[in-house]
């Protein structure tokens, strides 16, 4: 209950997935975990075809298996939608079949959402001040001040133009401009700056 307060569809796209827990927490205990919130979940519900505690974990194991990219909170959040009527009114039954369906029109709303954050990162890398002079301003200090951005460009454009400026840079200001967008990259849902670094790493082949 705890770990379903708050819970927001960003956060739950930004936890560790499935694949990453089984490692961690042993398969066994993340096992525990969701069979808990299933029986947790299917005891929301006054219906007469409740799921069993068998029931849960059959279906725990299913859904570790089938779908390892995913993450708990993600199921947890669909549990959470399905008591709060999202996926429709549950009238006679719940079973392993029920959260599946639930989960599988969660993924339609997750998947929606993770593609709206790509196309903002993407526009981000392209509109970011950080982006396109923060460079310049981090490890060019010393150099000519860059001049103004134009007000709209293609990313095709933008990305030559940073290529470009890498060209001017010192092995030293080329690994601490690794490092910084490294960073940035860390902080993004799909690795928004990976092109950016891939520059880089081109540009200290010649060193």
């Amino acid at each position: 209950m705890i770990a379903e307060k708050g819970l927001t569809l960003d956060l739950a796209i930004k936890s560790t997935q499935v694949q990453a827990l089984v490692k961690q927490l042993g398969e066994r205990d993340l096992l525990k975990a969701v069979t808990g919130a299933i029986i947790l979940a299917g005891e929301y519900f006054n219906v007469k075809g409740g799921i069993s505690e068998t029931q849960a974990v059959q279906t725990a194991a299913l859904w570790i298996e089938q779908y390892p990219m995913e993450t708990f909170e993600d199921l947890l959040l669909c549990l959470k939608n399905a008591k709060l009527g999202k996926y429709g009114t549950v009238y006679n039954r719940i079973d392993g079949q029920t959260i599946f369906e639930w989960f599988r029109n969660y993924l339609d709303e997750k998947y929606e959402r993770f593609e709206q954050i790509k196309k903002q990162e993407k526009l981000d890398a392209q509109n970011d001040a950080d982006v396109f002079v923060g460079l310049a301003a981090k490890v060019l200090a010393s150099k000519a001040a860059p001049g103004p951005s134009p007000e709209r460009m293609t990313y095709e454009t933008h990305f030559r133009k940073f290529k470009e400026m890498l060209c001017g840079l010192t092995e030293a200001e080329l690994k601490e401009a690794k490092e910084y967008y490294t960073k940035k990259d860390k902080q993004t849902f799909n690795h928004g700056f990976q092109e950016y670094i891939d520059a880089i790493d081109e540009a200290l082949k010649l060193f």
